[in-house]
C-alpha cells in the first residue's frame, strides 16, 4: 500500500492525522504537542484572538454595569437584571467552548469574567431583595 503524501505541503509522506481537520500530514506540518496540523494552529490562533476581543468588550461592559448597579436610579432596573443574567449565561457557554477547543488564554479570561459577573449579579440581586423587603 502506497503511503499518501502530506495534504498540506505535498512534499513529504503523511505520517499523522490532524485531530481537528482529519487531514493526512507529514512530521513537518504537524505539531505533536497540540496534536494538530499547522493550518489548524493558525485557525486556533485566529479564533482565540477573536474571542479575546469579544471578552474585552465584556470586560468594558462589566465596569459600566458596576456603575449602573450602584446608581440609586438604576439599581432596580429590570434591564440591568436581564443583561447581567444573559451575560452570565453566555459566558458560561463560552467557557465550555473555549475549554473544549483548547483556547487556554481566552478560557482563563472567560473564567475570570464569569466570576466577576457572578459577583456583580449576586450583589445586585441581594440589594434588590433587600429593597423589596424594606418596601413590602
Amino acid at each position: 500500500m502506497k503511503v499518501p503524501s502530506c495534504e498540506l505541503c505535498q512534499k513529504n509522506k503523511a505520517s499523522h492525522i490532524c485531530s481537528r481537520c482529519h487531514r493526512l500530514v507529514c512530521d513537518s506540518c504537524y505539531n505533536t504537542e497540540l496534536d494538530i496540523c499547522l493550518d489548524c494552529i493558525q485557525i486556533k490562533k485566529s479564533l482565540e484572538r477573536d474571542y479575546l476581543v469579544q471578552l474585552d468588550k465584556y470586560k468594558r461592559l462589566l465596569s459600566d454595569l458596576e456603575n449602573k448597579v450602584t446608581s440609586p436610579s438604576c439599581c432596580d432596573c429590570p434591564l440591568i437584571r436581564e443583561v447581567l443574567l444573559s451575560f452570565l449565561s453566555h459566558l458560561k457557554r463560552l467557557k465550555e467552548i473555549l475549554r473544549i477547543d483548547g483556547l487556554y488564554e481566552a478560557e482563563i479570561k472567560a473564567n475570570w469574567l464569569y466570576k466577576e459577573y457572578e459577583k456583580l449579579a449576586i450583589r445586585y440581586i441581594s440589594a434588590l431583595i433587600l429593597k423589596l423587603r424594606r418596601s413590602g
